[in-house]
């Protein structure tokens, strides 16, 4: 029998930016001339036996979320919340399994 579950999604994106550096390597120094935007503003919110499908062109930037999700990538901006805790900021080396 399956159980109810009190929340009302599993994980729940919101606002989520990725930006990367541009820099103008000099002889002396680096100079930060601008920013790549990867992903801009992504939201979405994954129920309880829901499935969620990333399509799109090449570049358009799943890899990136799927590695922002995973924490391989640091966050640029936003909020990412697995079963109502938040996962923003939270070190992946130092957490329990969570059930």
């Amino acid at each position: 029998m399956n159980k109810i579950k009190n929340t009302e999604y599993i994980l729940s994106v919101k606002g989520l930016k990725k930006s990367f550096p541009i820099y103008d390597r000099g002889v002396f120094f680096k100079k930060h001339i601008g920013d790549i935007h990867a992903i801009n503003d992504v939201e979405f919110n994954i129920g309880y036996s829901e499935t969620l499908g990333l399509v799109g062109e090449s570049g358009s930037g799943k890899t990136t979320l799927g590695r922002c999700l995973l924490h391989l990538e640091k966050l640029t901006e936003g909020n990412i919340s697995f079963k109502e805790l938040d996962f923003t900021n939270i070190n992946m080396f130092s957490i329990e399994f969570i059930t």
